[in-house]
């Protein structure tokens, strides 16, 4: 009963902010994930023992940019990359995670759709070909990083590259006649 009332988008404000002190893990983890759960409350539940809650509160599309900061310094991987997964992250704080030493959280800011060019452009010279591959097929990589990735050593980052919307189709013919 306690998980519905978390879950739902009509739950009162002051109920969710009951719902974010419940000693139910669960409970608390639903509350972080609710849009409607008010600011204070989401800066409790980032603050939470339990990475599960902390991992809800960064999937919350309307956690503060500030909240989303603190959890993109959070210990656990999988909450640093619920982060980078968030639409409405920072790019200044996707930036900081494209430093990040998990593959996981670099890929998934590789893919943000707010990850700043110049992010990306450092994301192209990654170690892991899977990052790279992210930063292929983001809409928004210039067309200097595109035309390097089209000369990466791993085949699948090559051919995203190529398929990028945003490389010009004269690239495009050209690298497909030199490949």
């Amino acid at each position: 009963m306690k998980i519905d009332t978390a879950i739902s988008r009509g739950t009162q404000p002051e109920i969710l902010k009951q719902l974010a002190a419940d000693p139910d893990i669960k409970v608390r983890q639903r509350t972080a994930e609710n849009r409607n759960t008010p600011p204070e409350a989401v800066g409790q539940l980032a603050r939470d023992n339990n990475s599960d809650v902390r991992r809800g509160t960064a999937t919350n599309l309307n956690a503060p940019p500030k909240i989303l900061g603190l959890l993109s310094q959070d210990q656990v991987e999988w909450v640093r990359r619920a982060v980078a997964i968030n639409s409405n992250a920072p790019p200044a704080v996707l930036t900081d995670l494209a430093g990040d030493p998990s593959q996981p959280v670099r890929q998934q800011v590789a893919v943000n759709q707010r990850t700043p060019s110049k992010t990306l452009r450092q994301l192209a010279q990654d170690e892991d070909p899977d990052v790279r591959w992210g930063v292929a097929r983001h809409p928004r990589t210039p067309v200097s990083t595109l035309k390097r990735l089209l000369q990466d050593p791993s085949p699948a980052v090559t051919e995203q590259a190529a398929d990028n919307p945003s490389l010009p189709p004269a690239i495009r013919a050209l690298w497909q006649l030199t490949r």
